[in-house]
Formats: C-alpha cells, structure tokens, sequence
C-alpha cells in the first residue's frame, strides 16, 4: 500500500513533535515536520509553496501564538498567526486537496457552563487570545470542508524546541528547583493534557478519517493549584504550594474559570478515550 504523506506545521513544538515522532513510527505514513525557522506560517507564499512541493494527503497545524497576556496588547500578532495564516492555510489545503487539521483550545468558551462543554456548546472568549482561536476556527469551517479541529487543554509533554517558552509542568519544577515559593490559582478548572497521548488520538481519528469539530483532553479535571501540586508530589519534592485566587480587577487577560471539555463525541466515534490525567502525567515525570 502506498504511504500518505503527513505534512506537520509547528513540528518542533511540544505537539507537532509528537505528531512527528508517533506517525514516524508507523508504514503508512511519509512524514515530513517543518518548524518555524523553516516555515513562516504568516508568509502565504511559503505556506503555498511547501505544501505545492510535498503534496500532502494531509497538514497538521500545530502552530499557534500562545502568549495570552500578550495577546491583549498585541492582539495583531495573535490574529495574523491564529485566524488570519490559518484561513490562508484553509484555502491552500482546499486547492490542493489536502486534509486539514487543526487544533484549538478551551479558551474559546467563556467558563461559565456548570457542566464539561460539548462541540457544540456556544463560544464565548473572555480574552483576545481565545477570541483569535476561533476566528481561525471559524475560518477553516467557512474555507474547507475536509477539516478536523480539536480542542484540548492544558497541553504539556513531548519533545520540543529548547528555544520554546515552558510549559506549565516544565515551569512548576523549575521554580520549585531553585526554591521559589508557588502560589497556583485554584480558582480556575482544567484538564492537564498529554501531548504524546493527544498524538495517538489524532492519528486514530486520521486513520478513521473523521472530520468535524472535536475535543480532546485528558480524562477528569482540577484546578490548576492541584495540578501543581501533584506535579510537586510526583517528583518527591519537598515544596509547598499556595492555593491563590485572581483578582479579576486587575489588568490582562481574564481567564475562563472552568475548561472542562466533553469528549463523548470523540469517543462515540470510536476514538478510544486518553488515560486520566493522574495517570498521564506520573507517565510523563517517571520518563
């Protein structure tokens, strides 16, 4: 049988390193990871370029700006990168013939749902971040109809670049190693997810051709205080960590208080569901 070809956007992220490492492993992928030094994803002639040069049967975008206080001050970075580079990615993979898929975030909902949010559950962005993530959502729906976008949360895990900002995990153990104090909001609900294990999803859904909006995470939630706090007691450290709540006068970014994201309809498709969250990270700490 033939090989696909499996063009990843961002592959020197945490993500797109995954996607890389996962398809590589597997006989009917040809795979081929472009990071940002080799790909402007802002620069439409270069994205038409790349994928014209490859022919891809399908893109993964796992670019994104991801600077949500940021994104506030700077929201034209945010919007060229998330919604506006990701329409023209849209058009190129419609005129090409190439599967999209793209991923998005939980920040596209406003947390105020006393329950997980379904796919289909309405949006509402309390920050320019999560408002620029569904633009670009949106965009996609509008431009190509051989898409599949998923939602996650709390991303963390999987090589990467050394040059990429930390993520949470990676952040929480460094200041603890140089003995900083952790103060953790714990008025705020996520579910810490697994790069790798988001990887494996992805593909399955590939491979079943599924296309549509969906979400994946990590199965179960907690704050993200408890999240810190079990990545303390993972690695045996003595820390304590300090539960804090926002003050939601100040300035920034507001955050939504609760992104507990269902996954029924991954699961329904016949996408196995992830590991809970617990599990998924002692994996990733004892790696």
């Amino acid at each position: 049988m033939a090989k696909r070809r499996f063009l990843v956007l961002g592959a020197t992220g945490q993500l797109g390193g995954a996607l890389c490492e996962l398809a590589a492993k597997q006989p009917y992928w040809e795979v081929r990871g472009l990071s940002h030094t080799d790909l402007e994803i802002r620069d439409a002639a270069a994205v038409r370029g790349a994928i014209a040069a490859f022919r891809p049967w399908v893109v993964l975008n796992a670019t994104a700006w991801n600077h949500v206080e940021a994104a506030e001050t700077d929201p034209g970075s945010a919007f060229s990168v998330n919604a506006a580079a990701v329409a023209v990615l849209a058009r190129v993979c419609r005129e090409m013939h190439a599967f999209l898929v793209h991923f998005s975030t939980d920040y596209v909902f406003d947390g105020r749902l006393a329950r997980p949010y379904r796919e289909d559950d309405p949006t509402g962005p309390v920050n320019l971040y999560g408002l620029s993530k569904l633009a670009g959502e949106e965009a996609i729906r509008l431009i190509t109809p051989r898409h599949c976008i998923f939602r996650t949360c709390g991303l963390y895990g999987g090589r990467r670049s050394p040059r990429a900002k930390p993520n949470f995990v990676e952040a929480i153990l460094a200041r603890a190693a140089r003995g900083e104090p952790l103060k953790v909001r714990s008025d705020l609900v996520c579910t810490p997810t697994s790069a790798p294990e988001l990887a494996e999803k992805v593909l399955q859904a590939l491979q079943m051709e599924l296309v549509g909006t969906f979400h994946a995470t990590n199965r179960g939630h907690c704050t993200w205080h408890e999240f810190a706090a079990e990545i303390v007691r993972g690695r045996g450290l003595r820390v304590e960590v300090t539960p804090i709540a926002g003050d939601e006068n100040r300035e920034g970014a507001r955050r939504p208080a609760w992104s507990v994201l269902d996954h029924a309809a991954l699961a329904a498709a016949g996408v196995r569901p992830m590991s809970p969250w617990q599990e998924a990270l002692a994996a990733h700490l004892a790696a």
